[in-house]
């Protein structure tokens, strides 16, 4: 015990505790980390220590097709992503049974991926652009009713969609979007189709016009009016549809096209369909992003 606490004291005198960007007011500890959405087991974890987090280099590194190489003559460890390598700082590092954990902002600087930390929750998430990142709660009024979806664990996946009435992209879909709905809702995953284009613009998207339109196309998903584009803000969305789903743990897996044409007769890839059977089946999601397509999401000024 006493051991423990000595190697503890010794860890945060090493980084300090008066740090200018430090993580202050977290209790000191192992923590959960998520890479592109999915958890990741490492030994050792993530942890904070003197209330600064620190990753496990080459644990992170390597989970993000990173190289990871040690030079013993200088005991330095670089990272390489492509050509691009950088020096991970010593000064600022701990070991931990002989592997190096290095500051959140030194790998976020020296990977191509962002790395967000999540005091609240202890969760730390690396991310590439939206995939990784933790999904926004919806709180929306829908065409049958309210919609709330603040947790993610109750579904197999949740697959977000960005939508419009007046677009012709999302027409050319709508057959395609409801059949895709029959075949996995019963396998355990929910469709909701948002709305936020500023209607002031567009008013054939307005709340009114999205009731007569789920009405005369027989919507079997949720469709939900983001009026104030609050949600959309969290999302980021380009075009209608983007598709934006999340597993169980609440975290963006997938954000991209429903398929690689919106024309049928054209379509060589179903992205949304290829990721969703991969997610239920338990196995890494092949293809993360793919670009959307469609027209564009219409931003109040």
């Amino acid at each position: 015990m006493r051991r423990s606490v000595l190697i503890l004291v010794c860890l945060t005198l090493l980084v300090g505790v008066a740090v200018a960007d430090h993580h202050g007011g977290v209790e000191d500890g192992p923590v959960d980390a998520y890479v592109f959405g999915e958890a990741l087991e490492m030994d050792p974890p993530a942890m904070v220590v003197g209330g600064r987090l620190f990753l496990p280099v080459r644990g992170v590194a390597e989970a993000v097709d990173a190289e990871v190489t040690y030079f013993a003559e200088r005991d330095a460890v670089v990272v390489c992503v492509g050509d691009r390598c950088t020096d991970m700082p010593r000064e600022q590092s701990i070991k931990v049974d002989q592997r190096l954990l290095s500051p959140m902002e030194a790998l976020d600087e020296a990977l191509d991926v962002d790395i967000e930390w999540h005091p609240g929750e202890r969760i730390v998430a690396v991310r590439d652009g939206a995939v990784g990142m933790m999904a926004a709660p919806i709180v929306l009024p829908g065409v049958d009713g309210p919609y709330e979806r603040t947790a993610w664990d109750d579904r197999e996946a949740v697959a977000v969609v960005w939508w419009a009435n007046h677009c012709p992209t999302i027409h050319r879909y709508e057959e395609r979007f409801i059949q895709l709905v029959d075949d996995y809702r019963p396998r355990g995953v929910e469709f909701v189709a948002v709305a936020s284009n500023c209607v002031e613009q567009y008013p054939a998207d307005d709340f009114d016009k999205m009731k007569e339109r789920a009405e005369e196309k027989g919507y079997n998903f949720y469709y939900v009016f983001d009026e104030t584009q609050e949600v959309a803000h969290a999302y980021g969305p380009e075009r209608t549809p983007d598709v934006f789903l999340v597993n169980p743990d609440g975290f963006v897996v997938y954000r991209g096209a429903i398929e690689d044409s919106q024309h049928p007769e054209e379509v060589e890839r179903r992205h949304l369909r290829e990721a969703l059977d991969e997610m239920l089946a338990g196995e890494p999601i092949s293809v993360r992003k793919t670009p959307p397509h469609g027209c564009t999401v219409k931003w109040s000024n």
